[in-house]
């Protein structure tokens, strides 16, 4: 008995070597790449000589319909062969069953059946079936899920293959999309891949840039340059150039934008010809540096041109003795001097549309300081002025305002040679309306006067600008005089309605 026993535990032992070798050839068969059908054909073979059994079937579990198709089978008697991938049971339950109900009602059969289970969703069965074998072992069992297991292992590397490569395949397909040049470089800047645009610029195909130094065609001394200097640089991960590229033997203009990954071992760059949009650009410049030099023309010939009325008035003013004619005339030269003034701003201006108003407020007080001939030890001037830069509309009866209410102050304020202080305010509150303050400390503005209804060129023509900047104009009620204006900036189009 005991020799009995132990031949049995020697036959046992030999079947589980052999089992084992079975597994571990299946194993090594789908790691090294064999194709999914014939791993499957060859697991069939293996399990019927593993298990010693009459025949095996491998069947493909179908989700959306839960039916079983025949994937592959070994040595089935006529009586049980099933077409391939023909469906033996239309509904199936939850779990895979096993086909000994479906084949007992052809003779007396011993069946083994285990699922074939991935990592997220059952692929199908492992069956092995026996006419003559008593029962089927633990140890059998195991043999079989362990063959399953190589089989599911496999689908799913297949799967995932697969799903790597459609997406391998979108991605190239959106990419040679791109209107512009796309290109993966190694940390050796040789070529990883290119898209069918960057390839068929220059008339070859993406596969013959793999593995290629970029800058092996000719005109690429710029982007190599860019890309080795980008590739060294560990700590930026991102950068961009415009570089100039020779693309048969026509120099185009790209902007590069490159982006590493794999830690920094490699980076993608895309490349957008801008050579029409730069082309357009210069375009543009030029014409609106044309534009600026003929406006700035434009304001020294309006400039010179007032400067010939005030010389003008000035010559006329010579050959009258009347007082209240010279008087008329320098009071419309000043008005005059203070619009050329101006204008002589603005070409000097790097912006053509705006001026500083606070410089200019200072040197239209100079000029009408230096014209009155007065005496910086008796009128002194004070200026609390922001840098606030207005448009011409503005600028101009802003201007003129301020020269009428400042030779009103050098005319009338200090009479008899008396001592006294002007001073001009310019400010912007939070509201963005502008506030300008004329003020002296002189004798004052006469109680019994409304300025708005004085019959004065001067004051009418203040009263009158007020109205065409929309603002508002007030006497303080302060030692001295204080006019204070409160605007706003015109805006040109709202003014002429468009």
């Amino acid at each position: 008995e005991n020799v009995s026993d132990r031949k049995r535990a020697e036959a046992e032992l030999k079947i589980r070597a052999r089992q084992q070798a079975i597994v571990a050839a299946l194993g090594e068969s789908a790691l090294s790449g064999t194709e999914l059908c014939a791993l499957v054909t060859e697991a069939v073979v293996s399990v019927t000589v593993g298990l010693n059994v009459d025949y095996c079937k491998v069947l493909e579990f179908v989700s959306p319909e839960r039916t079983l198709l025949t994937l592959a089978i070994r040595d089935a008697p006529e009586s049980y062969a099933i077409l391939e991938r023909e469906a033996i049971a239309p509904r199936v339950a939850r779990q895979p069953p096993t086909l000994a109900p479906q084949l007992r009602s052809y003779c007396t059969i011993k069946g083994l059946s285990v699922a074939i289970q991935g990592k997220n969703r059952c692929f199908g069965v492992l069956a092995a079936y026996s006419n003559s074998k008593p029962n089927f072992s633990e140890d059998d069992t195991h043999f079989l899920q362990s063959v399953a297991n190589v089989l599911a292992a496999a689908i799913d590397r297949e799967l995932r293959e697969e799903a790597l490569q459609v997406a391998k395949e979108q991605l190239q397909a959106v990419l040679d999309a791109v209107p512009g040049f796309v290109s993966w470089v190694g940390i050796d800047l040789c070529y990883l891949g290119v898209n069918r645009h960057l390839a068929e610029a220059f008339h070859l195909t993406p596969e013959v840039f793999v593995g290629r130094k970029l800058g092996f065609l000719p005109g690429q001394k710029q982007l190599a340059e860019f890309m080795a200097g980008f590739l060294r640089d560990r700590h930026t991960f991102t950068a961009q150039a415009t570089v100039e590229i020779e693309i048969n033997d026509t120099s185009r203009t790209y902007l590069i934008v490159a982006q590493k990954y794999q830690l920094g071992t490699a980076a993608v760059s895309v490349g957008i010809d801008i050579s029409d949009r730069k082309q357009a650009e210069e375009q543009l410049k030029a014409s609106l540096k044309e534009k600026e030099l003929l406006l700035k023309e434009i304001h020294h010939r309006v400039k010179n041109n007032l400067l010939v009325v005030s010389n003008l008035l000035e010559f006329q003013a010579d050959y009258t003795e009347a007082p209240e004619i010279i008087k008329v005339l320098q009071d419309s030269q000043y008005r005059i001097h203070s619009m050329a003034l101006i204008h002589e701003k603005l070409y000097r201006s790097a912006d053509l549309d705006k001026i500083n108003f606070g410089d200019y407020l200072e040197d239209l007080a100079d000029n009408l300081f230096q014209s009155y001939n007065l005496s910086e030890d008796r009128i002194q001037f004070e200026f609390d002025i922001e840098p606030i830069c207005l448009n011409v509309e503005t600028a101009n009866p802003c201007g003129l305002i301020v020269n009428e209410l400042l030779s009103n102050t050098l005319k009338h304020a200090f009479p008899d040679g008396r001592n006294g202080k002007v001073s001009l305010v310019l400010y912007r509150d939070a509201n963005s309306r502008i506030t300008l303050i004329v003020r002296d400390n002189g004798i004052g503005f006469p109680q019994d006067l409304d300025f708005q209804n004085l019959e004065s060129l001067g004051m009418e023509l203040v009263c009158t600008l007020t109205e065409q900047l929309e603002g508002f104009l007030e006497l303080e009620p302060i030692a001295g005089t204080s006019f204070k204006l409160t605007f706003s900036e015109l805006n040109y189009k709202h003014r002429f309605g468009c």
